[in-house]
Protein backbone atom coordinates (compact mmCIF):
# COMPACT_ATOMS: atom_id res chain seq x y z
CA UNK A 1 0.00 0.00 0.00
CA UNK A 2 3.07 2.35 0.14
CA UNK A 3 2.77 3.14 3.94
CA UNK A 4 5.32 3.62 6.26
CA UNK A 5 4.76 4.64 10.17
CA UNK A 6 6.30 7.59 10.62
CA UNK A 7 5.25 8.65 14.20
CA UNK A 8 2.91 8.72 16.61
CA UNK A 9 1.89 12.19 18.67
CA UNK A 10 -0.82 12.12 21.18
CA UNK A 11 -1.45 15.76 21.87
CA UNK A 12 -3.34 14.65 25.36
CA UNK A 13 -4.52 17.71 26.00
CA UNK A 14 -6.74 15.75 28.22
CA UNK A 15 -8.25 16.51 31.27
CA UNK A 16 -10.12 17.66 34.02
CA UNK A 17 -11.84 14.95 35.03
CA UNK A 18 -10.41 12.42 36.76
CA UNK A 19 -9.72 12.33 40.76
CA UNK A 20 -11.52 9.06 39.14
CA UNK A 21 -9.26 7.39 37.97
CA UNK A 22 -7.27 5.11 39.40
CA UNK A 23 -7.92 2.23 41.30
CA UNK A 24 -5.57 -0.24 43.30
CA UNK A 25 -4.05 -3.14 41.41
CA UNK A 26 -6.66 -5.77 40.40
CA UNK A 27 -9.88 -3.63 41.15
CA UNK A 28 -10.06 -5.15 44.90
CA UNK A 29 -13.03 -2.85 46.03
CA UNK A 30 -11.88 0.21 48.29
CA UNK A 31 -13.83 2.15 50.74
CA UNK A 32 -12.37 5.42 49.91
CA UNK A 33 -12.88 5.27 46.44
CA UNK A 34 -15.74 5.45 43.90
CA UNK A 35 -17.21 2.49 42.53
CA UNK A 36 -17.74 3.50 39.09
CA UNK A 37 -19.83 1.37 36.49
CA UNK A 38 -17.25 0.94 32.86
CA UNK A 39 -19.73 2.16 30.09
CA UNK A 40 -17.36 1.37 27.34
CA UNK A 41 -17.22 3.63 24.02
CA UNK A 42 -20.26 6.03 23.22
CA UNK A 43 -20.33 9.26 20.88
CA UNK A 44 -21.66 12.75 21.06
CA UNK A 45 -24.42 13.97 19.37
CA UNK A 46 -26.45 12.44 17.09
CA UNK A 47 -25.64 9.37 15.33
CA UNK A 48 -26.81 10.46 12.03
CA UNK A 49 -24.80 13.69 12.45
CA UNK A 50 -21.86 11.95 14.05
CA UNK A 51 -21.47 9.57 10.69
CA UNK A 52 -21.58 12.33 8.34
CA UNK A 53 -19.07 14.62 10.43
CA UNK A 54 -16.57 11.15 11.01
CA UNK A 55 -17.22 8.39 8.80
CA UNK A 56 -13.92 6.41 10.32
CA UNK A 57 -14.65 7.37 13.68
CA UNK A 58 -18.16 5.63 13.21
CA UNK A 59 -16.64 2.29 12.56
CA UNK A 60 -15.23 2.10 15.72
CA UNK A 61 -18.32 3.29 17.51
CA UNK A 62 -20.07 0.34 16.10
CA UNK A 63 -17.78 -2.19 16.92
CA UNK A 64 -17.95 -1.34 20.42
CA UNK A 65 -17.99 -4.54 22.02
CA UNK A 66 -13.99 -5.10 20.59
CA UNK A 67 -13.34 -1.64 22.12
CA UNK A 68 -15.01 -2.57 25.85
CA UNK A 69 -13.29 -6.17 25.93
CA UNK A 70 -10.22 -4.83 25.38
CA UNK A 71 -10.24 -1.63 27.23
CA UNK A 72 -11.75 -3.36 30.57
CA UNK A 73 -8.25 -5.77 30.29
CA UNK A 74 -6.13 -3.20 29.73
CA UNK A 75 -7.45 -1.14 32.75
CA UNK A 76 -7.26 -3.83 35.01
CA UNK A 77 -3.88 -3.77 35.09
CA UNK A 78 -3.52 0.25 35.61
CA UNK A 79 -3.38 1.89 38.68
CA UNK A 80 -6.58 4.13 38.99
CA UNK A 81 -7.89 6.14 41.97
CA UNK A 82 -11.38 4.81 41.08
CA UNK A 83 -12.75 0.81 41.77
CA UNK A 84 -13.99 0.37 37.85
CA UNK A 85 -16.81 -2.37 37.64
CA UNK A 86 -18.07 -4.17 34.28
CA UNK A 87 -21.29 -2.95 33.23
CA UNK A 88 -22.79 -6.41 33.82
CA UNK A 89 -21.20 -6.92 37.65
CA UNK A 90 -23.80 -7.50 39.63
CA UNK A 91 -21.53 -6.03 42.10
CA UNK A 92 -22.30 -2.96 40.41
CA UNK A 93 -25.76 -3.13 39.72
CA UNK A 94 -26.97 -0.57 42.55
CA UNK A 95 -24.28 1.83 41.71
CA UNK A 96 -25.16 5.06 40.16
CA UNK A 97 -21.90 6.84 38.57
CA UNK A 98 -20.73 5.88 35.12
CA UNK A 99 -17.79 6.03 33.28
CA UNK A 100 -17.38 6.45 29.24
CA UNK A 101 -15.17 7.67 26.62
CA UNK A 102 -17.30 9.83 23.94
CA UNK A 103 -15.66 10.04 20.70
CA UNK A 104 -16.28 13.49 19.80
CA UNK A 105 -14.53 13.58 16.10
CA UNK A 106 -12.18 13.14 13.79
CA UNK A 107 -9.68 15.04 11.21
CA UNK A 108 -7.53 14.26 8.42
CA UNK A 109 -5.14 16.91 6.76
CA UNK A 110 -2.85 15.37 4.20
CA UNK A 111 0.14 17.41 2.98
CA UNK A 112 2.84 16.52 0.37
CA UNK A 113 6.12 17.58 0.33
CA UNK A 114 9.22 16.87 -1.76
CA UNK A 115 11.77 14.47 -0.20
CA UNK A 116 15.41 16.09 -0.69
CA UNK A 117 17.44 12.80 -0.71
CA UNK A 118 15.36 11.38 -3.82
CA UNK A 119 13.51 14.07 -5.34
CA UNK A 120 9.95 11.91 -4.94
CA UNK A 121 6.73 13.26 -3.59
CA UNK A 122 5.73 12.22 -0.61
CA UNK A 123 2.55 12.49 1.49
CA UNK A 124 2.74 13.37 5.25
CA UNK A 125 -1.01 12.83 6.66
CA UNK A 126 -2.21 14.13 10.17
CA UNK A 127 -4.83 11.95 11.68
CA UNK A 128 -6.76 13.82 14.75
CA UNK A 129 -9.45 12.82 16.79
CA UNK A 130 -11.56 14.04 20.15
CA UNK A 131 -12.64 12.00 22.43
CA UNK A 132 -14.27 12.87 26.16
CA UNK A 133 -13.64 10.85 29.16
CA UNK A 134 -17.13 11.34 31.51
CA UNK A 135 -17.94 10.38 34.89
CA UNK A 136 -21.51 11.00 34.79
CA UNK A 137 -24.86 9.83 37.30
CA UNK A 138 -26.58 7.04 35.56
CA UNK A 139 -29.64 7.56 37.34
CA UNK A 140 -29.74 11.09 37.33
CA UNK A 141 -28.35 12.00 33.88
CA UNK A 142 -26.00 14.74 34.80
CA UNK A 143 -22.96 15.23 34.11
CA UNK A 144 -20.31 15.20 37.05
CA UNK A 145 -17.20 16.01 34.87
CA UNK A 146 -15.27 15.45 31.61
CA UNK A 147 -11.63 15.42 30.36
CA UNK A 148 -11.46 15.91 26.76
CA UNK A 149 -8.95 15.04 24.82
CA UNK A 150 -7.49 15.55 21.28
CA UNK A 151 -5.23 12.48 20.21
CA UNK A 152 -2.77 13.44 17.42
CA UNK A 153 -0.51 11.02 15.12
CA UNK A 154 1.30 11.15 11.87
CA UNK A 155 1.72 8.79 8.99
CA UNK A 156 3.85 8.89 5.45
CA UNK A 157 2.57 7.67 2.69
CA UNK A 158 4.78 7.40 -0.94
CA UNK A 159 1.31 8.11 -2.72
CA UNK A 160 -2.13 9.81 -1.52
CA UNK A 161 -3.71 7.27 0.68
CA UNK A 162 -7.33 6.28 -0.28
CA UNK A 163 -10.05 6.18 1.74
CA UNK A 164 -9.55 2.77 3.00
CA UNK A 165 -6.29 3.62 4.27
CA UNK A 166 -7.14 6.47 6.44
CA UNK A 167 -10.06 4.22 7.31
CA UNK A 168 -7.57 1.15 8.15
CA UNK A 169 -5.51 4.15 9.94
CA UNK A 170 -7.63 5.33 12.37
CA UNK A 171 -9.07 1.27 13.07
CA UNK A 172 -4.89 0.50 14.09
CA UNK A 173 -4.71 3.37 16.58
CA UNK A 174 -7.78 1.73 18.50
CA UNK A 175 -6.02 -1.62 18.52
CA UNK A 176 -3.01 -0.36 20.43
CA UNK A 177 -4.32 -1.81 24.25
CA UNK A 178 -1.93 -4.59 24.04
CA UNK A 179 0.56 -1.86 23.53
CA UNK A 180 2.07 -0.13 26.31
CA UNK A 181 3.94 2.29 23.61
CA UNK A 182 0.68 3.04 21.56
CA UNK A 183 -0.85 6.34 21.33
CA UNK A 184 -3.52 4.62 22.90
CA UNK A 185 -2.29 3.34 25.78
CA UNK A 186 -0.55 6.27 26.36
CA UNK A 187 -3.66 8.32 26.42
CA UNK A 188 -5.42 6.33 28.54
CA UNK A 189 -2.00 6.78 30.90
CA UNK A 190 -2.10 10.49 30.99
CA UNK A 191 -5.76 10.58 31.44
CA UNK A 192 -5.76 8.06 34.71
CA UNK A 193 -3.08 10.21 36.36
CA UNK A 194 -5.50 13.35 36.37
CA UNK A 195 -7.71 13.40 39.86
CA UNK A 196 -10.92 13.35 38.90
CA UNK A 197 -13.84 13.70 41.89
CA UNK A 198 -17.86 13.63 42.05
CA UNK A 199 -17.41 17.33 42.85
CA UNK A 200 -19.23 19.77 40.04
CA UNK A 201 -18.03 23.09 41.52
CA UNK A 202 -15.66 25.00 40.30
CA UNK A 203 -15.94 23.79 36.46
CA UNK A 204 -14.92 25.65 34.01
CA UNK A 205 -15.68 26.37 29.94
CA UNK A 206 -13.97 27.57 27.34
CA UNK A 207 -16.33 30.08 25.13
CA UNK A 208 -16.71 29.21 21.03
CA UNK A 209 -13.46 30.89 19.83
CA UNK A 210 -14.65 34.21 17.64
CA UNK A 211 -13.03 34.74 14.70
CA UNK A 212 -12.87 38.54 13.30
CA UNK A 213 -13.72 39.20 9.49
CA UNK A 214 -10.33 39.86 8.50
CA UNK A 215 -9.02 36.48 9.56
CA UNK A 216 -11.84 34.36 7.99
CA UNK A 217 -10.93 36.40 4.75
CA UNK A 218 -7.39 35.42 5.36
CA UNK A 219 -8.45 31.92 6.09
CA UNK A 220 -10.82 31.28 3.34
CA UNK A 221 -7.25 32.92 0.75
CA UNK A 222 -4.65 30.10 2.71
CA UNK A 223 -7.18 27.11 2.88
CA UNK A 224 -6.17 24.09 0.53
CA UNK A 225 -9.67 22.48 0.74
CA UNK A 226 -12.86 22.95 1.39
CA UNK A 227 -12.93 20.90 4.81
CA UNK A 228 -10.51 23.77 5.66
CA UNK A 229 -12.78 26.60 6.57
CA UNK A 230 -13.25 29.80 9.19
CA UNK A 231 -15.96 27.29 10.63
CA UNK A 232 -14.02 24.36 11.43
CA UNK A 233 -10.80 26.61 11.78
CA UNK A 234 -13.38 28.18 15.61
CA UNK A 235 -14.43 24.64 15.94
CA UNK A 236 -11.32 22.61 16.25
CA UNK A 237 -9.36 25.47 18.24
CA UNK A 238 -12.24 25.59 20.62
CA UNK A 239 -11.55 21.76 21.28
CA UNK A 240 -8.00 22.39 21.71
CA UNK A 241 -8.43 25.21 23.98
CA UNK A 242 -10.80 23.19 26.04
CA UNK A 243 -8.57 20.26 26.62
CA UNK A 244 -5.12 22.25 26.56
CA UNK A 245 -7.49 23.99 29.72
CA UNK A 246 -7.91 20.77 31.28
CA UNK A 247 -4.72 19.66 31.58
CA UNK A 248 -3.00 22.50 32.28
CA UNK A 249 -5.56 23.75 35.20
CA UNK A 250 -6.48 20.12 35.75
CA UNK A 251 -10.32 21.21 36.24
CA UNK A 252 -13.34 20.15 35.21
CA UNK A 253 -14.54 21.58 31.79
CA UNK A 254 -18.00 21.66 30.94
CA UNK A 255 -17.68 21.31 26.79
CA UNK A 256 -19.07 23.75 24.36
CA UNK A 257 -22.13 21.68 21.87
CA UNK A 258 -21.81 21.91 18.38
CA UNK A 259 -24.08 22.07 15.99
CA UNK A 260 -24.52 20.06 12.35
CA UNK A 261 -23.68 23.37 11.26
CA UNK A 262 -20.46 23.73 12.47
CA UNK A 263 -21.62 26.47 15.19
CA UNK A 264 -20.76 26.13 18.71
CA UNK A 265 -23.04 27.47 21.89
CA UNK A 266 -22.79 26.79 25.44
CA UNK A 267 -25.85 24.92 26.37
CA UNK A 268 -26.78 22.78 29.74
CA UNK A 269 -27.33 19.65 28.20
CA UNK A 270 -24.61 17.19 26.78
CA UNK A 271 -26.32 14.82 24.22
CA UNK A 272 -24.70 11.68 23.65
CA UNK A 273 -25.09 7.83 22.88
CA UNK A 274 -24.19 5.23 25.65
CA UNK A 275 -25.59 1.70 24.55
CA UNK A 276 -23.50 0.32 27.16
CA UNK A 277 -24.77 1.62 30.28
CA UNK A 278 -28.37 3.53 28.90
CA UNK A 279 -29.20 1.29 25.96
CA UNK A 280 -29.44 2.21 22.06
CA UNK A 281 -30.95 5.57 21.86
CA UNK A 282 -29.22 8.77 22.23
CA UNK A 283 -29.74 10.71 25.92
CA UNK A 284 -29.65 14.19 27.07
CA UNK A 285 -27.56 14.95 29.81
CA UNK A 286 -27.40 17.77 32.27
CA UNK A 287 -23.91 19.71 32.90
CA UNK A 288 -23.21 21.82 35.44
CA UNK A 289 -22.75 25.61 35.62
CA UNK A 290 -19.07 26.41 34.97
CA UNK A 291 -17.70 28.80 37.60
CA UNK A 292 -15.48 30.45 34.94
CA UNK A 293 -15.46 30.64 31.04
CA UNK A 294 -12.61 31.81 29.14
CA UNK A 295 -12.53 33.61 26.07
CA UNK A 296 -10.78 33.93 22.81
CA UNK A 297 -11.04 36.19 19.76
CA UNK A 298 -8.27 35.82 16.81
CA UNK A 299 -8.02 38.99 15.43
CA UNK A 300 -5.70 39.28 12.78
CA UNK A 301 -3.48 36.34 11.01
CA UNK A 302 -0.42 37.33 8.58
CA UNK A 303 2.54 35.61 7.06
CA UNK A 304 5.74 36.79 5.31
CA UNK A 305 8.53 34.74 3.36
CA UNK A 306 12.17 35.29 3.00
CA UNK A 307 14.62 33.14 0.92
CA UNK A 308 18.43 32.97 1.45
CA UNK A 309 21.04 31.70 -0.91
CA UNK A 310 23.55 28.54 0.63
CA UNK A 311 26.61 27.83 -0.11
CA UNK A 312 25.99 24.55 -2.92
CA UNK A 313 27.20 21.31 -1.01
CA UNK A 314 29.14 18.32 -3.40
CA UNK A 315 26.10 15.94 -3.22
CA UNK A 316 23.29 18.98 -3.38
CA UNK A 317 21.52 17.11 -0.56
CA UNK A 318 20.22 20.39 1.19
CA UNK A 319 19.89 22.40 -1.69
CA UNK A 320 20.89 25.77 -2.53
CA UNK A 321 18.06 27.65 -0.84
CA UNK A 322 16.59 28.18 2.52
CA UNK A 323 12.97 29.62 3.00
CA UNK A 324 11.72 30.89 5.80
CA UNK A 325 8.38 31.41 6.70
CA UNK A 326 7.16 33.54 9.30
CA UNK A 327 3.81 33.46 10.64
CA UNK A 328 2.09 35.71 13.15
CA UNK A 329 -1.09 36.15 14.89
CA UNK A 330 -3.28 38.95 17.55
CA UNK A 331 -5.40 37.24 19.69
CA UNK A 332 -8.03 38.88 22.18
CA UNK A 333 -8.04 36.74 25.48
CA UNK A 334 -10.55 37.27 28.46
CA UNK A 335 -11.33 35.24 31.54
CA UNK A 336 -15.40 36.09 33.11
CA UNK A 337 -16.86 35.04 36.31
CA UNK A 338 -19.61 33.24 34.64
CA UNK A 339 -23.47 34.50 35.36
CA UNK A 340 -26.10 32.09 33.04
CA UNK A 341 -29.63 32.75 32.01
CA UNK A 342 -31.76 31.37 29.65
CA UNK A 343 -33.17 33.61 26.98
CA UNK A 344 -35.61 32.59 24.11
CA UNK A 345 -34.80 29.49 24.79
CA UNK A 346 -31.39 29.45 24.70
CA UNK A 347 -28.61 29.58 27.56
CA UNK A 348 -26.64 32.86 27.59
CA UNK A 349 -23.54 33.17 29.79
CA UNK A 350 -22.37 36.40 30.76
CA UNK A 351 -20.87 37.70 33.84
CA UNK A 352 -17.79 39.99 35.10
CA UNK A 353 -14.91 40.45 32.67
CA UNK A 354 -12.00 39.37 35.40
CA UNK A 355 -9.00 39.61 32.72
CA UNK A 356 -8.68 40.75 29.52
CA UNK A 357 -5.19 41.37 27.21
CA UNK A 358 -4.26 41.27 23.77
CA UNK A 359 -1.16 39.99 23.10
CA UNK A 360 1.31 39.14 19.84
CA UNK A 361 2.18 35.56 18.72
CA UNK A 362 4.32 34.44 16.24
CA UNK A 363 6.24 31.58 14.94
CA UNK A 364 8.96 30.63 11.89
CA UNK A 365 9.10 28.05 9.41
CA UNK A 366 12.67 27.33 7.73
CA UNK A 367 13.38 24.69 5.33
CA UNK A 368 15.75 24.29 1.91
CA UNK A 369 14.20 22.45 -0.99
CA UNK A 370 10.93 22.47 -2.10
CA UNK A 371 8.00 21.88 0.10
CA UNK A 372 4.28 22.62 -0.10
CA UNK A 373 3.17 24.37 2.55
CA UNK A 374 -0.63 24.62 3.95
CA UNK A 375 -0.70 28.00 5.65
CA UNK A 376 -4.23 26.76 6.78
CA UNK A 377 -2.51 24.32 8.81
CA UNK A 378 0.35 26.79 10.06
CA UNK A 379 -2.23 29.23 11.40
CA UNK A 380 -3.86 26.56 13.55
CA UNK A 381 -0.22 25.04 14.94
CA UNK A 382 0.13 28.66 15.52
CA UNK A 383 -2.89 29.25 17.71
CA UNK A 384 -2.53 25.91 19.36
CA UNK A 385 0.96 26.69 20.87
CA UNK A 386 -0.27 30.22 21.63
CA UNK A 387 -2.97 28.69 23.43
CA UNK A 388 -0.32 26.01 25.23
CA UNK A 389 1.91 29.17 26.25
CA UNK A 390 -1.05 32.03 27.60
CA UNK A 391 -2.11 28.91 29.67
CA UNK A 392 1.30 27.71 31.19
CA UNK A 393 2.05 31.62 31.75
CA UNK A 394 -1.36 32.01 33.09
CA UNK A 395 -0.04 29.90 36.06
CA UNK A 396 3.43 30.95 36.18
CA UNK A 397 2.70 34.62 35.96
CA UNK A 398 6.34 35.10 33.66
CA UNK A 399 7.03 38.88 33.12
CA UNK A 400 9.51 38.24 30.77
CA UNK A 401 6.60 36.55 28.67
CA UNK A 402 4.10 38.81 29.19
CA UNK A 403 6.45 41.49 27.66
CA UNK A 404 7.44 39.78 24.51
CA UNK A 405 4.03 39.15 23.61
CA UNK A 406 1.88 42.04 24.83
CA UNK A 407 0.49 43.30 21.85
CA UNK A 408 1.92 47.22 19.80
CA UNK A 409 -2.20 47.61 19.50
CA UNK A 410 -2.09 48.00 23.53
CA UNK A 411 -1.44 51.60 23.86
CA UNK A 412 -2.28 52.30 27.69
CA UNK A 413 0.64 52.17 29.71
CA UNK A 414 -1.13 50.50 32.76
CA UNK A 415 -2.58 47.79 31.00
CA UNK A 416 1.55 47.31 29.19
CA UNK A 417 3.13 47.07 32.65
CA UNK A 418 4.05 43.25 32.96
CA UNK A 419 4.79 43.44 36.68
CA UNK A 420 0.99 44.44 36.92
CA UNK A 421 -0.25 41.97 35.07
CA UNK A 422 1.44 39.26 36.37
CA UNK A 423 0.45 40.33 39.87
CA UNK A 424 -3.33 40.47 38.58
CA UNK A 425 -2.78 37.26 37.16
CA UNK A 426 -1.21 36.17 40.31
CA UNK A 427 -4.18 37.18 42.12
CA UNK A 428 -6.39 35.75 40.10
CA UNK A 429 -5.27 32.58 38.94
CA UNK A 430 -3.08 31.38 41.68
CA UNK A 431 -5.44 32.98 44.94
CA UNK A 432 -8.92 32.98 43.27
CA UNK A 433 -9.46 30.26 41.19
CA UNK A 434 -6.99 28.64 43.26
CA UNK A 435 -4.45 26.74 39.93
CA UNK A 436 -1.07 25.26 40.78
CA UNK A 437 1.79 26.19 38.16
CA UNK A 438 3.74 22.92 36.67
CA UNK A 439 6.06 23.93 39.30
CA UNK A 440 4.19 23.84 42.19
CA UNK A 441 2.25 20.52 41.14
CA UNK A 442 5.80 18.45 40.72
CA UNK A 443 6.79 19.66 44.58
CA UNK A 444 3.84 18.51 45.87
CA UNK A 445 4.58 14.62 44.58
Amino acid sequence: MGIRIQRFIILLQSSALVSLLAAGGAFAQDATKYDVRYCGLGLQGSAVDFAKSSPNLIKIYKNQAKFYNESYQSYKKMNWNINLIAKDDAAGKDNNLGLVHVLTSENTDTQSYIDPRDNLKRYNVSYSFGINTILFDISALQVKAVIPSIINYNESYTKDPTPAEISAAYAKLFNGFADSNSALSRWVGSVSEIPLNNDIRGSMAVAPVVLSDAVKAELLTTRATSQQSPEAFARNLTAKYEALLAKTFKKPIVPVVFGASGDGKPSSQYVANIPDCLGANQVSMSLPDPSYELRLTVDLLSSGKVQHELSEMADRSRGTVQTELDYGGRYITKIVAVESQVVDDQLVRGGKVLDERTFRFARSLRFTGDREINSYAQYEKLSSTFLQDLLNNYTTQDKKWIKSHMSAAVTDKKARDNGTVAKSWKKLIAETMLIKSVNDKEKAK
